[in-house]
């Protein structure tokens, strides 16, 4: 099929401080966009941290229903054939259910692309109204698309449809190791939300240790609070040793500031309790940088340990800090972790071959003969990591 000719609607973050499905989906519009008909349709509003989204309130019920009013209108002028819906967990999840029914109600096909970093955990601790209720609407879905194998077995714990693997990817053109050696030596990297869940507490402690010992690091850790008053808590955490002023927090960091930062980083660190296919370890790998992470989600997919970094178990701080050591003492491993994480991002993550793949899967999904649809359920294949 002429990708011309597919009508896509894509529904995903609007203006919202920068996340992962932000950042993956900033990564291939342009793409799919010069590719196919595709609208985008936002969902979120930048004016809203992060720890206020996917909770009860009267803001955030009102705003759901001012989205649901503005897709009707939408998927009603634009008629499209395939709407691709990036979808969280949680109350997110369900408020994402009704774009499904809307899709379904205008005989679109529907493509569900979960990030959530615990969705299979979650659906169990649910009542048995929500688990069949997310039940029957994943049986809505034309395809599924998980982020990594071992969330795809977890999805196909709730439903037996077809399920894809498709780990994310990076503009590998746009993120690359500095030209002229620019790297700021001792320099950790830590991108993502702030908070318990990306183990940004724990790489404060083992910075702290670290310094105490003499080793001296600098610490940026860039993203918005998860848990409310982080940021604080890591103020008053550095506030009493005389390097405080090595630990520097710069707020949600997009576009060339980050690819800047990314660039003079000498590791990028994420000891998460919780992930799913992290961008931030993606975008680290594509500017040549070793990984430091935990073994939970998707990250021993991107991670090998020894080879392009080391993984860890979440909460171990001691271990951390002996990784972060090594690293920053041996400029030879370090570099050598470095190139392999450029060679694996070339090899697996790069956003040229992710549309490729994705423009292929949306025309499989809207033929009807038998071999396309044998196409569609070979995916998985196509996609290991």
């Amino acid at each position: 099929m002429n990708p011309k000719k597919l009508k896509i609607l894509m529904i995903g973050p609007g203006e919202c401080p920068p996340g992962g499905i932000s950042a993956l989906v900033d990564c291939i519009l342009p793409k799919l966009e010069s590719m196919t008909d595709l609208l985008y349709f936002g969902t979120s509003k930048k004016s809203r941290p992060s720890f206020e989204t996917g909770k009860w309130s009267i803001q955030n019920i009102l705003l759901a229903f001012e989205q649901f009013l503005s897709f009707l209108r939408v998927i009603y002028r634009y008629r499209p054939t395939i709407i691709h819906l990036h979808t969280s967990e949680g109350l997110a999840w369900l408020k994402d259910t009704f774009y499904i029914f809307g899709g379904k109600l205008f005989h679109a096909k529907v493509l569900v692309h979960v990030h959530a970093a615990s969705f299979g955990e979650l659906y169990a601790k649910r009542n048995w109204i929500e688990r069949t209720y997310t039940k029957f609407v994943f049986g809505m879905a034309d395809c599924i698309i998980a982020l990594s194998e071992s969330w795809a077995k977890a999805i196909k714990g709730i439903t037996p449809g077809n399920i894809l693997v498709m780990p994310n990817c990076v503009d590998t053109t746009a993120i690359q190791p500095p030209s002229n050696g620019g790297r700021k030596k001792n320099s950790v990297l830590f991108l993502g939300s702030l908070g318990q869940r990306k183990g940004t507490f724990d790489l404060v402690d083992a910075w702290i240790k670290l310094n105490q010992k003499g080793v001296e690091l600098s610490l940026w850790l860039a993203g918005s609070d998860d848990d409310r008053f982080a940021s604080d808590k890591i103020k008053n955490a550095v506030e009493k040793f005389s390097f405080r002023e090595s630990c520097h927090l710069l707020g949600p960091i997009e576009g060339e500031k980050k690819i800047a930062l990314l660039q003079q980083a000498t590791l990028l660190a994420l000891p998460s309790y919780n992930e799913g296919m992290p961008m931030a370890v993606i975008e680290g790998m594509a500017a040549g940088l070793p990984i430091i992470s935990t073994n939970v989600g998707g990250i021993p997919e991107l991670v090998n340990d020894g080879e392009n970094g080391y993984l860890l178990n979440p909460g171990d701080v001691e271990g951390l800090s002996e990784k972060l050591a090594r690293l920053v003492l041996d400029g030879q491993l370090c570099q050598q972790m470095g190139l392999r994480s450029r060679e694996y991002a070339l090899e697996k993550y790069s956003n040229t071959e992710y549309t490729d793949r994705l423009i292929r899967l949306y025309s499989d999904i809207l033929s009807e003969n038998s071999h396309a649809k044998r196409s569609l359920l070979d995916y998985g294949s196509l996609n290991r990591t």
